[in-house]
């Protein structure tokens, strides 16, 4: 078994959850995920209108994300629910753990729809970054050794 599918369906069991619905079976979960090194997330992690997630962003976003994508390493390394809260954190501007520096270049870009960087740590340890690309198309989570 490949760990990021398996890393993937458990946010997809997460989500079928929160929405009251029984999640795909594993087999029909594998067919539909494209064979790339990154898998685009963001039907896993849009929520129905009508829920509101619980996540503890602070604040409403700041930007858009476009197509929220995951690298393999990152999405066998980062648990589900800490991807969910740290895609949440980056849209509202929450930038993690930057020095001041790379804050305030965030900040800047905010402006000019530039290239966004939030750098966070997952509760097993592991440091994992969220990048907007300039132009705000797609955002990635993925390790910092995935860069």
């Amino acid at each position: 078994m490949n760990p990021a599918p398996d890393a993937l369906y458990r946010i997809h069991q997460f989500q079928a959850a929160r929405r009251g619905h029984l999640p795909l079976a594993y087999s029909a979960f594998q067919a539909r995920l494209p064979a790339t090194y990154e898998t685009d997330l963001a039907g896993l992690l849009l929520p129905p209108v009508a829920m509101a997630p619980p996540l503890e962003a602070k604040g409403e976003p700041k930007f858009a994300l476009g197509h929220i994508c995951i690298t393999a390493n990152a999405a066998a390394a980062v648990p589900p629910n800490e991807v969910l809260q740290a895609v949440a954190r980056h849209a509202a501007g929450d930038w993690g753990n930057l020095d001041a520096h790379d804050r305030q270049e965030n900040e800047r870009a905010l402006g000019s729809r530039g290239r966004l960087l939030s750098a966070y740590q997952a509760s097993n340890g592991q440091p994992f970054w969220v990048i907007t690309d300039a132009g705000w198309a797609v955002t990635t989570l993925l390790l910092p050794e995935d860069y």
